[in-house]
């Protein structure tokens, strides 16, 4: 039996959802079990990089980036083996493809299965996310008040992560209802590369992205004395 890591992701936790799969030598690989893992930008290097290792076992480890939400819902509705996110399993999950959400407790765990599948989340990492904005844009230290009125206003440009990725959900959890009612109409970015890349060549914008996908293109801001 071959133990499957089902990564998702808390504040930022990773989490893992466990389940298992029976494997066999085979004498061609596209006879051998597929295992389709999908979700989280954020968390997906941290899955590749799983897949990678297993080199000692009779499985086509296949790994894609969709966001946490359908990392979710492909997972509970049997489309994929391992659903990775940049959050906590939620209620919402389970709603979202007609399971009762009152299996889910606030902390991702789970006390009944949704379509068949019974995950279970274990915590393997932790993130932050940072606050960044484009080179022409220098901010002072802010305390989260502060970040929070930048959000709800309409001063900047926002590239922000889709509204399906984790990172999106963390944010608005940990700010307000009011930035998630600003944004209504912003289209956010479900790959962090290409969000980096938006915001380094934007002027006057702002936006926020899981720290490791920062890099030099961009300004991050201090945070509660925090950078």
């Amino acid at each position: 039996l071959f133990n499957q890591l089902i990564i998702l992701k808390m504040m930022r936790c990773l989490v893992v959802v466990l389940s298992a799969l029976a494997v066999a030598a085979f004498d061609n690989c596209n006879d051998a079990p597929q295992l389709f893992s999908t979700g989280s930008s954020t968390v997906f290097p941290i899955a590749e990089l799983y897949a990678r290792e297993q080199k000692n076992i009779d499985v086509l480890s296949v790994v894609t980036s969709a966001g946490s939400t359908l990392g979710f819902r492909n997972l509970l509705t049997g489309a994929a083996d391992i659903g990775h996110g940049s959050r906590a399993l939620a209620p919402k999950d389970y709603d979202n493809v007609d399971c009762d959400a009152s299996l889910v407790n606030a902390d991702g765990t789970v006390t009944g299965p949704c379509q068949g599948v019974l995950p279970l989340c274990v915590k393997v990492a932790n993130d932050v996310i940072a606050v960044i904005t484009s080179p022409d844009v220098t901010l002072g230290p802010q305390s989260l008040d502060d970040i929070i009125a930048l959000f709800s206003r309409s001063d900047y440009t926002f590239v922000v992560p889709d509204k399906l990725s984790g990172t999106y959900d963390f944010f608005i959890e940990q700010t307000s209802s009011d930035v998630d009612a600003n944004l209504a109409d912003v289209e956010g970015f479900s790959d962090d590369e290409a969000l980096i890349s938006a915001l380094a060549s934007a002027t006057n914008a702002i936006g926020w992205v899981g720290v490791g996908a920062v890099t030099s293109a961009v300004n991050v801001v201090e945070v509660e004395g925090i950078t």
